[in-house]
């Protein structure tokens, strides 16, 4: 839904004599683009696992209660970690170098944001308290670094015309491995994460 507005502002209308205003103006269009499909994966990740976690508690209710917060707090982390860092990458990218520090950074702030955002909504459906709340949060995070890693390293290997040092590649294949590996890290880590704490075996006697 959002690549043929991120295709358009990648090839913006050629001007004879840029100017900075139209540089910004380029610049802006490509970060509001490319933003909505990052927004879009956040607050889709939310709703899901918050709903999953209330399902996992047998709660239907809590489960809708998770999913419409989760739904807010994904497409909020998202919206802010992609507004933050697309203009940092988009005005400092080489377009002609291999260098994965900045997709790597621009990648993991993002997806750790909405990975924290999802992680905390699922820790919300389970019920338990903040504490719960917290370990699923950076359950999350975590598995948002992860899978930042895989992807970007796999796609410079695997993929390497498919742009995927880009904020949102260029293949659909390239875009659904990176919608897939986001989610299935984040969902895992979070589980894990807003899993019970272990308890403490009593002392001997």
């Amino acid at each position: 839904m959002a690549w043929p507005r991120v295709r358009s502002a990648q090839t913006p209308k050629i001007v004879p004599y840029p100017t900075a205003a139209d540089y910004d103006r380029i610049i802006g269009g490509q970060v509001s683009s490319t933003a909505v499909s990052f927004i879009q994966q956040g607050a889709v990740l939310g709703a899901i696992l918050g709903l999953a976690g209330g399902l996992a508690r047998r709660s239907g209710r809590g489960g809708l209660v998770a999913a419409a917060v989760g739904l807010a707090l994904g497409a909020a982390a998202a919206a802010g970690a992609a507004y933050g860092l697309l203009p940092i990458y988009f005005r400092n990218i080489d377009p002609q170098g291999h260098a994965l520090t900045l997709p790597l950074l621009t990648h993991g702030g993002i997806w750790a944001a909405a990975g924290a955002a999802g992680g905390l909504a699922y820790g919300l459906g389970l019920g338990g308290g903040r504490g719960r709340w917290a370990r699923g949060a950076l359950g999350g995070l975590l598995g948002g670094v992860v899978a930042t890693m895989i992807y970007d390293l796999v796609g410079a290997l695997a993929f390497p015309l498919d742009k995927t040092s880009q904020p949102v590649s260029a293949t659909l294949v390239t875009r659904l491995f990176a919608q897939l590996t986001v989610a299935v890290l984040v969902a895992a880590s979070a589980a894990l994460g807003a899993g019970e704490a272990p308890r403490r075996a009593p002392p001997a006697p």
